[in-house]
């Protein structure tokens, strides 16, 4: 096995929660009783001392998402976090995370860290055998009287959530693309003729210029992300995400010392030409991010950054890669096989309602200005 591997293989091989917080959490917001019997659910700000117990229940959640782990959504920016937490008895069985806004006296809910970072394969978190009594005390959380709007977006396909909140509208938003993997020889068998070609010349051409692909280590993962924002700098399109930099450093920095993060970096003459941010949560390998180099003679670094990643996914017994959302046309070549995410809204109350009916209203209009500015600024020049 190759140093490459061995380190990643390092990084997968932990399979022990730990908790990150000892801290008791702020002094909760009961609900009444949410369901018959002894449930209950009890809103909070942060997990504290539930870290643990909340971990293990995304661990045996479909695709354990590395979005619903807590060092994810304790790094990402929100206005109001705002844990529902659902209990039996004094035991914790599931919850939601959800960030929570307030505007013109309605109470809008969106999933934690949703928006620029895409989370993707988002739900609520139970025990496996207690799924259902979850999702009914949500339910009756979600439907008590007030004005509310629900826009969840991300959800995995046959979300348990969307049982939970009533009267939803539920669409497709996007899709994910994703491939099991095996074997290398396996994974290269089901490609392409033309993607084996490339790799194999891109890799003779690249290392002979010098290329070489590791896995970095804990110490240097702030040098490694300026490499990142420095590769993405002349892209205007990746600006909005370098804007969000700052809480991605301290989110991905949470996942590297809970070894759920790996950083793959290409590097010639010790400079970085290329970076893979990846999750390995529930032994999956999930890209995360990618930057490289624009120069020419380094095109196809990030093809290899791929090929190296899945390689040494496949010597590391990982299960399969999700290249996450998005469906673009390169994603298609290293994989087959896709799921959908879903986007799901709901309103509660008159001035709920009359919110998400205006809120939709603006997203539809949204577009049609935009390109009557733009034909308006064509017509004057």
């Amino acid at each position: 096995m190759s140093d490459v591997s061995t380190a990643l293989t390092t990084v997968v091989a932990s399979t022990t929660l730990r908790a990150t917080s000892t801290a008791r959490p702020p002094a909760p917001v009961p609900t009444a009783p949410a369901a018959p019997g002894s449930l209950r659910v009890v809103r909070t700000k942060q997990l504290g001392r539930h870290t643990s117990a909340w971990d293990e229940m995304v661990a045996t959640t479909p695709l354990s998402s590395p979005f619903l782990r807590s060092w994810w959504l304790r790094g990402v920016t929100a206005t109001d976090p705002c844990y529902l937490l659902v209990f039996e008895d004094a035991v914790l069985i599931g919850g939601v995370a959800l960030d929570r806004r307030w505007r013109l006296g309605v109470d809008r809910y969106t999933m934690l860290g949703a928006g620029r970072l895409c989370p993707d394969h988002l739900d609520l978190v139970a025990r496996p055998d207690r799924a259902g009594a979850v999702a009914l005390a949500l339910q009756t959380w979600f439907s008590r009287p007030g004005s509310r709007i629900l826009d969840l977006d991300g959800l995995r396909a046959e979300s348990a959530l969307a049982t939970a909140v009533p009267h939803a509208q539920v669409r497709r938003s996007a899709t994910t693309v994703w491939e099991p993997l095996g074997s290398a020889e396996a994974y290269y068998a089901d490609r392409s003729k033309n993607l084996v070609r490339k790799v194999r010349r891109s890799r003779r051409r690249l290392e002979n210029d010098g290329v070489r692909f590791r896995w970095i280590e804990r110490n240097e993962l702030e040098r490694t992300l300026d490499d990142f924002v420095a590769l993405h700098l002349p892209r205007p399109d990746r600006r909005p995400l370098l804007r969000r930099m700052p809480e991605l450093r301290r989110t991905l920095a949470a996942g590297f010392d809970r070894e759920e993060v790996a950083v793959l970096v290409a590097e010639r003459h010790g400079r970085s030409c290329g970076v893979l941010i990846a999750f390995t949560t529930g032994g999956r390998l999930c890209t995360y991010q990618i930057a490289r180099s624009l120069d020419h003679d380094l095109r196809d670094v990030g093809t290899l950054l791929y090929a190296v990643a899945v390689e040494d996914a496949c010597a590391a017994g990982l299960t399969e890669i999700d290249l996450l959302r998005g469906d673009e046309d390169y994603k298609w070549t290293l994989a087959s096989r896709s799921r959908d995410l879903h986007r799901l809204r709901a309103s509660y109350g008159a001035l709920g309602r009359l919110a998400l009916a205006g809120t939709e209203l603006a997203a539809r209009v949204r577009p049609v200005l935009g390109r009557l500015r733009r034909s308006t600024k064509e017509a004057l020049r």
